[in-house]
Formats: structure tokens, sequence, C-alpha cells
């Protein structure tokens, strides 16, 4: 069990890559109905993913980072201090959220007009070129990234999977990410 689930983690609950579609919709299904009858997190582990967990080809994760993961007590910063630390941690599964900028690269943001920038840059709400973002001060000193400092930093940590949270134009992000990125792709 080792890790504790905290604000800055989610319960894994699909199983893994390569589970057959209708594995996944009966373990949805009886997870929801557990959590319908009061059934904790752990029951649901011991219970059901068991048995998903043999078909599965990635080692079993419980925990899942959001947006990173919290830094100091701040959540959704997806900021490389934050996932170098869930890193450090033991995460291997991190969820980090995707926007465009205004000339069409993709960074990582929560939101640009939903207090994000505000919060975590002292900027204007407004969408931004990915020079003006790669410009901002981040509070507390941390460091914003772009879909590109995410690929170097994944190049490096080859054992995390990135879940991917896209605000705008999902289909984009996906292709691009297997067409320049293709070395990554499968993380």
């Amino acid at each position: 069990m080792g890790r504790r689930f905290n604000d800055t983690a989610y319960v894994l609950l699909l199983g893994g890559i390569g589970m057959k579609k209708e594995k996944l919709l009966l373990f949805c299904c009886l997870f929801y109905l557990l959590l319908l009858t009061g059934c904790e997190s752990h029951e649901i582990t011991d219970v059901v993913y068991k048995e998903v967990r043999q078909e599965s080809d990635i080692e079993y994760e419980k925990y899942i980072a959001h947006a990173g993961g919290s830094i100091e007590g701040v959540s959704y910063t997806n900021c490389k201090e934050a996932i170098n630390s869930s890193y450090n941690k033991g995460y291997r599964f991190i969820e980090l959220d995707f926007i465009s900028t205004a000339d069409g690269n993709f960074i990582l943001l929560h939101g640009w007009k939903d207090g994000s920038v505000k919060k975590l840059f002292n900027e204007k709400s407004k969408i931004y070129s990915l020079e003006e973002f790669k410009d901002f001060k981040m509070i507390n000193g941390w460091t914003q990234l772009s879909l590109f400092d995410l690929i170097e930093w994944l190049r490096v940590k080859k054992d995390v999977f990135i879940v991917t949270d896209a605000k705008d134009d999902n289909i984009r992000l996906l292709k691009l990410i297997k067409e320049k990125y293709g070395d990554v792709q499968h993380q």
C-alpha cells in the first residue's frame, strides 16, 4: 500500500493500458456500484482490481498526481517543481492540463480565464502567446512548462505516464505528440 490518498492524488480506476473494453466497462460499473453502496477505496482495490491487474501491461499504480500534484500547498500548478516532487514521492501516473496559446502551441495550464493566470503569474487573464507565457515569472520561483518542456522531462523520466487533460483541441494535441514526439507517445 505505502502511499496514502490525499488532495494531490486520485484513485486510478482504469486498470492500465491494454485492458479490453468489456473488462473496463465491467470494472467501471462495479466501481460505481461499490461507491453507491458505501464501499471504501481500499475495498475496491482488494475486491475488483486484482482480476483487472492480471491483464494490464502496466505495473499497478493506485494513485495519480492531479495537475502535476500540489506543491507547497498550492494545487493546479502544472509546473516543473510539482511534477518533480510527485515523481520523487513515487508517483508514476501524473495528470496534467494542456491548453493552446494564442499562436497555437500547447502549454501546461489549467485555464486562461479561470483565475490560473492571475493566481500563478499575477498577470491579467487572457490568452497569451507561447513567448509571452514563457516570459512570465511564476509564483515562488517555480517553472511553467510548454509541451516541449514536458517532452524533454519525459525523455529523462521514462517510467512516467501522463494523463492528458486537454482543455481545448484534444485531437490536435494527441496528433502532435504522435507525429512530432513519437518517442514518448506511449508515456
